[in-house]
Parts: C-alpha cells; sequence; structure tokens
C-alpha cells in the first residue's frame, strides 16, 4: 500500500502548479476486465484535488454501468456517463474529451491497468516541453473464453524511445497543449480511429514514445476462436483502407501506418506481385511470389498463428482496398447521459 500511495505522490508531484490530471475510462461489456481497470485508478485523495475521473459506458448489457456507478459512489472527483444507442469506441472517446477539465488527460480502454510511474514521468516530459501528449511500453495478457489466463504475459508495444510517433493506441496522455486544440476523434473511422487521432494531432504537435510501461492490457486475442470471425463478418480492415485514403495526400502518415501494419502491407505486395505474374505471364515473378507467401505460411503455422496469417496475409489486403474504393458510412444515432 505504501508503494501505491508513494507512485501516486509521485503523480501529484509532476504535476506543475495549477494543473489537473484527468483519467478517462471507456468500456463497453468490460467485465471482468474493467474491475482491475478501477482498482489501479488512484485512490480518493490520492492527487489531491487535483484529480478528475470521467468513465463512460457505450450501451453495455454486462453490469458495465453498474461497476462503474458502484466505484463512482462517494467519489466527488469522479463523473460516470452512460451511452445509448448506435455508438463506437470513437465517440466515447469524444464524451471524455467534452468533458476533461483544463490540464492533462489519459485516455485509457477499460481493459486496461495503469501504471502510476508513467503518468509522472510522462507529465514531467510535457511540462519539460519535450512533447504535446506521451504513450508507452504496453504489457499484455491474454484470456480464453473462459476468462483464464492463456499463456504468459507478452510485450503488445515493447520499451523504445524516448522517440517522436506518429501513430498510437487508444491509451495515451494528452497535455494541456494537445487537450486545447479542441482536436476530436473521426466517429466515422469506427476502427483505427485511435490512430487517425493521433496523425491529426502531429499536424502541429508532438507525440513522444517512451520507454516507461504505461499499463497491461487484458485482453480476448484478436484470432482467438471465440472473436475471429468478426474479423471476416465486420470486414474490420475495411475502415484500415478508409484511413489510407483519408491520409493519402500525407505520405509521412501513409508511412507510420504501413509500418503498424507491416504483415497487411506485406500479404497485399506478395499478392499483387503474384497477379501481376500471371498476367504478364512470368513464371519467375509469379513463382517467386508463391515460394514467399508459402515460406510466410509455414514460418507463422510453426508459431501456431494460422488464423492470423490468413486473415492478415490473405484477406485483410482485399478488405483494405474495398474501404480505398468504397469507405462507405457509419450510421450513428445514440444519447448521452450522466448516471453519476
Amino acid at each position: 500500500m505504501d508503494g501505491i500511495r508513494t507512485s501516486w505522490a509521485a503523480v501529484a508531484a509532476a504535476l506543475p502548479p495549477g494543473d489537473r490530471l484527468t483519467i478517462g475510462v471507456i468500456a463497453r461489456n468490460g467485465l471482468p476486465f474493467l474491475a482491475d481497470c478501477l482498482a489501479a485508478l488512484p485512490p480518493p485523495g490520492g492527487l489531491g484535488d487535483r484529480l478528475d475521473l470521467v468513465l463512460v459506458d457505450s450501451a453495455s448489457d454486462d453490469g458495465t454501468t453498474a461497476a462503474m456507478a458502484g466505484f463512482a459512489a462517494g467519489r466527488a472527483d469522479t463523473r460516470v456517463f452512460r451511452i445509448d444507442g448506435s455508438a463506437n469506441a470513437a465517440a466515447t472517446r469524444n464524451v471524455i474529451l467534452e468533458n476533461a477539465r483544463p490540464g492533462y488527460l489519459m485516455l485509457l480502454d477499460g481493459d486496461m491497468v495503469v501504471e502510476a510511474a508513467f503518468l509522472a514521468t510522462g507529465i514531467a516530459r510535457i511540462a519539460a516541453g519535450e512533447a504535446d501528449a506521451v504513450v508507452g511500453a504496453l504489457r499484455e495478457q491474454r484470456f480464453d473464453a473462459d476468462n483464464r489466463p492463456d499463456g504468459p504475459e507478452i510485450w503488445r508495444h515493447p520499451p523504445a524511445g524516448p522517440t517522436p510517433v506518429r501513430v498510437t493506441g487508444g491509451a495515451i496522455l494528452l497535455g494541456p497543449a494537445a487537450l486545447a486544440t479542441g482536436l476530436r476523434y473521426d466517429e466515422q473511422q469506427r476502427i483505427c480511429e485511435d490512430w487517425d487521432f493521433a496523425l491529426r494531432l502531429t499536424r502541429n504537435k508532438r507525440i513522444l514514445r517512451i520507454p516507461e510501461r504505461m499499463a497491461l492490457h487484458l485482453t480476448h486475442y484478436y484470432f482467438s476462436p471465440q472473436r475471429h470471425m468478426s474479423f471476416y463478418r465486420d470486414l474490420k480492415p475495411r475502415l484500415f483502407g478508409r484511413l489510407v485514403r483519408k491520409h493519402i495526400g500525407r505520405p509521412a502518415n501513409l508511412a507510420a501506418v504501413f509500418e503498424r501494419e507491416r504483415g497487411v502491407a506485406l500479404g497485399g505486395a506478395l499478392q499483387a506481385a503474384l497477379l501481376a505474374g500471371l498476367a504478364a505471364g512470368s513464371p519467375v515473378l509469379a513463382g517467386g511470389a508463391i515460394a514467399l507467401l508459402a515460406a510466410d505460411a509455414l514460418r507463422a503455422k510453426r508459431r501456431g498463428k494460422d488464423a492470423e496469417w490468413f486473415g492478415n496475409r490473405i484477406a485483410a489486403p482485399w478488405m483494405v482496398a474495398y474501404g480505398l474504393v468504397h469507405p462507405g458510412h457509419v450510421p450513428l444515432s445514440y444519447d448521452v447521459r450522466r448516471i453519476a
């Protein structure tokens, strides 16, 4: 307990005089991982009177709203909002942005266990003028369908930096200048909305990646048996294509995006080479592409990632191409109300 108090005391000490820290948490059917997320947040008085917590539930039906309201009970520093209707992560994060007070804002997903040491270091770097926003390393613990740990913790994003970045995930610490821009998430960008937000933020602000561990991510793996069919059913990479289309006039942004999706880019390049070889009647080009795809597939099979390989290398490039030419429109209709 002393270590926890000391950590949050370090965050309070890093905050410049007069500034506040808001921590915003979003969730949709976030149980059971939301419990660990909320338990890791600062205790009452952990930052004196300079802390605000904003919790937003997006139309959950599993008890997430009750869990958030229960956490907020008796806490003057916590507000809880609920979205009802058709919404997405971008809309939910925008509720936090619209209700955050001036100062520093840490955006979290409800399956992330935040690290106080990251917040202390990140705030100090922003206050020193090194950046306008900060992200860090991310550990991940995957769970099976029964919510039992599925293997050991791994690095989702290993320690690196400090280095400037253009693309980030959903967890990000925004400093006062970044928050004051009034930037919002694109609610039509149902997937990769966090990448798009970061790309637009870096047009005139700086995001710094630091080696400190930001959080532990508790998750069901994207290509786990209970989730992987939604990848195809929802045409998830189509929204990646929409993102590429949106930033196609900015080569540096595209380079950052494809660096994060190297597997999809490689699959698309090899399939394009195969089709070009067939069209040109070149057995060398076509055969080389097939050989490289086969070698890559064998490597994935040996690592037990067959489903992930097919999704990313074969199916995703076609869905990305579809999103490029037909980005589509996401119909949204929702209401926001404060419940605590």
